[in-house]
């Protein structure tokens, strides 16, 4: 909506002057989304220039040469211009140092532990072919892309696709590197901030919740139920190993247990279930388990299958 009221080609204008000045820039209403290609150098320039409150320095690869006692031969300089107004750029500074203290890019602070004065941009194209994320300290600005050379290959889940997922881990382990070695000053200040800062968020401790997926959790957690000998399934009857080397199958709400020696096999049947859960004095009602126990492999229901009050998971394996 911004971006159409003040004019798509005045947008694209714009960008050119921060520094996304090699690649093509399509003038359509989609270009505020980000869908047309750039590089990683421009959206870095673009970047430096609003950490200098405007003004646009054209990147150089050599600064400068010197002789071996120190003196400079030849010393090269950019182009610089005024590309925004300085209010402006330190809106778009507090903008995103709300995004390392409250938004997507809070894994710079709670994972890497990098502190001081930072700001900083996560991004994600659509079908999560790419991910970005832009650093800003008042001495360096930094970014990583990742993706793909083909967009048509995408990360494997929304979670994987986003910029604060997959670029942020790159940037922040730099970031934290350069702090550690003494290359940047964690003392360091961007331009000062025009309102109050936000204030930080309350964030769970990184190792469980930054690099887990769901599916991944799940996993976690039956490895370390087996280790434990814990009950894993939810539902009435419950499947589950042993510590002792047995499979054990219960009643949860009473918490009978019936064990199978672990030399014997698993119930190749529902028939055989049904055996062994009227020995333990529970008699199955129809369609209890639906015929979920495998009649090959673990003997375990296959993964999902939930019927009447039995349920199941099929990742648990048998200790055989």
């Amino acid at each position: 909506q911004v971006a159409q009221e003040v004019g798509i080609p005045r947008v694209a204008s714009f960008a050119r002057s921060l520094g996304v000045d090699q690649s093509k820039l399509d003038p359509v209403p989609s270009l505020a989304l980000g869908t047309s290609p750039v590089t990683l150098l421009e959206m870095v320039t673009a970047y430096s220039t609003i950490s200098q409150q405007g003004t646009y320095h054209k990147p150089v690869t050599i600064k400068r040469i010197t002789d071996r006692h120190g003196q400079v031969l030849a010393e090269f300089g950019g182009e610089t211009r005024r590309a925004m107004s300085s209010d402006a750029a330190r809106d778009l500074i507090d903008m995103m140092r709300g995004v390392v203290q409250v938004g997507t890019g809070t894994a710079i602070r709670s994972r890497f532990g990098v502190s001081g004065d930072v700001a900083g941009k996560t991004g994600t194209s659509q079908n999560n072919a790419d991910g970005w994320f832009i650093l800003m300290h008042a001495d360096l600005v930094a970014g990583a892309w990742v993706g793909f050379n083909d967009s048509r290959v995408a990360m494997r889940s929304d979670h994987w696709g986003q910029g604060g997922h997959n670029a942020i881990l790159l940037v922040g382990d730099f970031y934290k590197s350069a702090i550690k070695d003494g290359l940047i000053s964690a003392k360091a200040k961007l331009p000062p901030a025009r309102r109050p800062p936000p204030a930080p968020a309350v964030l769970p401790q990184p190792d469980s919740w930054l690099l887990e997926t769901d599916r991944e959790r799940l996993d976690r957690e039956q490895r370390e139920a087996d280790q434990v000998g814990a009950i894993t399934h939810s539902g009435d009857i419950v499947v589950h190993n042993d510590n002792n080397g047995s499979i054990v199958i219960g009643d949860k709400a009473s918490i009978t247990l019936t064990r199978r020696a672990a030399d014997r096999s698993p119930p190749k049947s529902s028939e055989e279930l049904d055996r062994m859960l009227r020995a333990m004095g529970r008699a199955p009602r129809a369609g209890e388990h639906g015929g979920a126990v495998s009649a090959s492999g673990s003997g375990l229901p296959p993964p999902p299958v939930e019927s009447g009050e039995y349920s199941g998971y099929g990742e648990a394996t048998p200790v055989q």
